[in-house]
């Protein structure tokens, strides 16, 4: 009899064991962080949701930052204990570093530079390449002339490597260096009548509303076409601007964690394939630029028809 119960026993705690196997397997989880509603981050979040679902069976959970509810996202994540957390933006990025614990991080749409990526965390490089860009405008813009740009020092390296791409591809480039946006106004007249195009740069101190206005202002009176940040400069004013495709970010994200983390889906799509272009079409006529053969049809957006 008791031989009979050591093997019920032993029975029991084998079903136990491959019960807790069976249930940790199941609910392998992923909670994503996104820093607001906003219609590019949510995009972002769904093109990694749409990747995960198409190639696993995990669970994606999501909560949104705000009206400083913080705390009930950390509760919902303590609570699921996901294996993964996705950050959208660097506030979620920030936000996920602060409770990330033995927690593995991928992260997509954070522009700055500091945050450091180690063995538990993995991003999706969100910095259009100047290389990529002095190429692209060869290509879109064959008359292009003359470049202008004008940086802080918080955008000094962007603007090195801006320099090194124009001379690697033979544009010309007219710099200014200044120390604040409230500068941009004299610093734009010293090369505003002696360029054709100009770069914007990615740089807080550089660009408010004031300053981008006063940018379109004079690029109408003077003839230059402004390279905008993204499809919203463009439709404002500016004769082109690089931007994403922001689902294909997230859908990369998803990539890129497989890669990382579970050993699933190898690899993600070639950089450019997440990067896009808009044109503005009425702007750049009156500016006197002409676009290359097959560039509009190409653009993911074109305003000014």
């Amino acid at each position: 009899m008791m031989k009979t119960r050591a093997k019920a026993l032993t029975a029991a705690f084998i079903l136990f064991i491959l019960s807790v196997k069976t249930f940790a397997a199941d609910t392998e989880k992923i909670f994503a962080i996104i820093s607001s509603d906003a219609q590019q981050y949510m995009l972002a979040y769904n093109g990694f949701k749409d990747t995960v679902g198409k190639n696993t069976k995990i669970s994606v959970m999501s909560g949104t930052i705000k009206g400083g509810n913080e705390n009930e996202i950390a509760s919902a994540i303590n609570s699921s204990d996901p294996l993964i957390l996705l950050a959208v933006g660097t506030k979620a990025l920030k936000f996920a570093k602060g409770i990330q614990g033995n927690r593995k991080i991928i992260h997509c749409m954070v522009f700055s530079e500091k945050e450091i990526n180690d063995s538990n965390t993995a991003g999706i490089e969100f910095n259009i390449p100047e290389s990529y860009k002095a190429e692209k405008i060869k290509e879109i813009i064959p008359n292009h002339g003359t470049m202008g740009v004008i940086y802080t020092g918080a955008s000094e390296k962007q603007f090195l490597n801006l320099k090194k791409a124009c001379e690697e591809k033979s544009i010309p480039l007219l710099d200014v260096k200044t120390q604040n946006g409230e500068d941009f106004p004299k610093a734009l007249n010293r090369i505003k009548n002696r360029i054709n195009l100009f770069m914007m740069v990615t740089d807080s101190a550089l660009y408010y509303p004031g300053s981008v206005q006063h940018l379109f202002n004079e690029s109408v009176n003077n003839g230059f076409g402004v390279i905008g940040l993204s499809s919203f400069y463009t439709k404002a004013g500016a004769v082109l601007s690089f931007d994403f495709n922001y689902y294909d970010v997230g859908a990369d994200a998803a990539r890129l964690a497989f890669e990382k983390f579970y050993n699933g889906v190898n690899g993600k799509p070639a950089e450019s394939g997440r990067i896009v272009y808009s044109l503005n079409v009425s702007v750049a006529q009156k500016a006197g630029i002409d676009f290359s053969a097959g560039a509009v049809d190409k653009a993911a957006e074109v305003f000014g028809r």
